[in-house]
């Protein structure tokens, strides 16, 4: 999910589609597209199926929709 539309590549106006976040807030989605990202290592990244939500601050990635399409997810946390 992105709150800035002009991160996507392609987009798609959506009516009356909701996101449920995890404090039970929902959020509605005004679009669907394309949106590359940079990752760490400087690569660009394409990601289908992104969904605009102007009310987030931030980009959200769901690690569990990478898993469920085949991605292998390793975290490294450094304290």
């Amino acid at each position: 999910m992105c709150p800035h539309k002009d991160r996507f590549s392609t987009y798609d106006l959506v009516n009356s589609s909701v996101v449920h976040m995890d404090n039970n807030g929902k959020c509605t989605v005004v679009g669907i597209g394309t949106i590359k990202i940079k990752t760490h290592d400087s690569v660009i990244r394409t990601l289908s199926n992104g969904h605009h939500v102007s009310y987030l601050k931030y980009n959200l990635i769901s690690l569990g929709i990478f898993e469920s399409r085949g991605a292998n997810i390793q975290l490294k946390m450094e304290l």
